[in-house]
């Protein structure tokens, strides 16, 4: 006669058979969370440093002094190395200088002193014939293509560019744009001023040894999408550019056409910056927007990565 297994022994057996089947699924959960959040983590991380690397390639070519803070609220700025900078400033913007023409050689940046004087700058192996080609090219303005509004900016003449007037960063007016404008009928190695736009204070008082020039201006901004609102609100991350504050361009007016935007990052939660010493620091959080893989990561929580950058 057979011998069967008894009741206690077949329970016991599926008893065992559960508590194994409990802990292969809690492991097999555990792995995939881990496996989510390295996943997130590492594209979210991706994103931060593509966003952060196409920034500070540009702040690579800024003219140090014109680097500001900016409110979007009421567009009111201060230099980014001021101790008042707090997170209401929430737009980085900053004039570069036009190392495209400066390594074509299209303009040496350097000025002869000796057969210079305020109103002719002599400035030695350049091309400035050149210029109008290669803005009319790189530019969507036509005012940049067709008339004389290249700002130049003479080094180490610090009195002309305090942060509020010496850029044109004011938006109220050409007068508030301490630094002279090359003008376009400048050619070879010459080049005056323009009173072209009503530049009337277009001579400098004094110029010196070296120089750049500049036809465009960078800024970073945050803005809420407008689609996702309540507790599915984001924001995203654009560059505006081809706007000139000395022409009196404000590149978040509505009806401000000739401003390029891109966008550079989405689902960001901060971007923050500050200067010191003449260096840039940023840093940008990004955090993961897909719900189902929000709902297996942390518990459900949100899931963010933050990355840094410096930039000499």
């Amino acid at each position: 006669m057979k011998k069967g297994f008894t009741l206690i022994e077949l329970i016991l057996v599926i008893v065992i058979m559960a508590i194994v089947s409990i802990i292969t699924l809690n492991l097999t959960l555990t792995i995939y969370r881990n496996y989510v959040q390295s996943e997130v983590a590492s594209r979210l991380a991706q994103q931060a440093d593509l966003a952060l690397d196409i920034i500070a390639r540009r702040l690579d070519y800024r003219i140090k002094d014109s680097v500001i803070a900016r409110k979007s609220s009421d567009l009111k700025f201060i230099s980014i190395d001021d101790t008042s900078l707090n997170d209401e400033y929430d737009i980085l913007e900053f004039i570069p200088y036009a190392h495209e023409a400066f390594d074509l050689g299209i303009y040496s940046g350097v000025i002869d002193l000796s057969a210079s004087n305020r109103s002719n700058i002599v400035t030695p192996n350049s091309e400035l014939g050149e210029l109008k080609q290669l803005f009319s090219d790189l530019s969507i303005d036509n005012n940049a293509k067709n008339q004389s509004h290249i700002a130049v900016f003479l080094k180490n003449i610090y009195e002309y560019y305090n942060i509020q007037d010496g850029f044109g960063f004011a938006y109220t007016g050409k007068h508030r744009f301490q630094s002279p404008v090359l003008s376009y009928g400048s050619s070879g190695t010459r080049f005056s001023w323009t009173t072209d736009g009503g530049y009337s204070n277009a001579t400098p008082k004094e110029i010196s040894e070296q120089y750049h020039i500049a036809y465009n201006t960078y800024a970073v901004k945050i803005e809420e999408v407008a689609t996702r609102t309540g507790s599915n609100k984001d924001f995203d991350l654009y560059l505006y550019t081809d706007y000139r504050p000395w022409n009196n361009h404000n590149p978040f007016a509505a009806n401000q056409a000739v401003v390029r935007k891109s966008l550079l990052a989405q689902n960001v939660s901060s971007f923050r910056f500050r200067g010191d010493n003449g260096m840039v620091f940023l840093k940008l959080c990004l955090r993961d927007n897909k719900q189902q893989r929000r709902s297996m990561a942390r518990g459900g929580k949100e899931f963010s990565v933050c990355r840094t950058k410096a930039v000499y």
